[in-house]
């Protein structure tokens, strides 16, 4: 039951985090918007620092540092500036296609393939996206998946939920 409680905490505080990022940082460029969303972590990071064990560290853990942390700012930067450009309704949601993508990444990296519950909820990730855009149906049965295409926030959350993915 932890779990729900945490995962329900966590959703409430990245949602109210989003609001208010583009609240009091919207005006700015993504680039200051994501330092500045960053740095009232910081101090919160620095005092846990001295309170975690640091274990041995090989040259794979280097590696994949050096490969994910430019991807993972990348991956930041598109995030802010899909707050700016699109209204959070139309955008934050399309996080949840991480899933999605990473039945390809899985696949191609951990040669893993998902369940049939892990493709149902796949295809409920899939129907949320459609239901998200379910006013444009009267154009055609394909428009509400067009109309993502025609977001440019939901295009660039999009791109972040692939490189999320990795």
């Amino acid at each position: 039951m932890l779990w729900f409680i945490l995962a329900i905490a966590t959703a409430l505080c990245v949602a109210t985090g989003d609001a208010l990022t583009k609240k009091f940082f919207g005006r700015f460029s993504p680039y200051d918007m994501a330092i500045a969303s960053s740095i009232y972590s910081l101090p919160f990071l620095i005092v846990y620092i001295f309170f975690i064990p640091i274990p041995p560290l090989d040259t794979v853990f280097w590696w994949i540092a050096c490969i994910l942390i430019p991807l993972d700012t990348f991956a930041f930067y598109l995030y802010m500036k899909a707050i700016k450009l699109s209204p959070l309704s139309l955008s934050i949601p399309f996080l949840s296609f991480t899933p999605v993508f990473m039945i390809l990444t899985g696949l191609i990296v951990l040669d893993e393939v998902p369940s049939g519950w892990g493709v149902m909820g796949i295809g409920f990730i899939v129907a949320g996206s459609y239901l998200l855009n379910v006013t444009h149906v009267k154009y055609g049965y394909l428009s509400p998946f067009k109309a993502i295409f025609r977001e440019p926030g939901s295009m660039l959350m999009l791109l972040v939920a692939f490189i999320y993915s990795f």
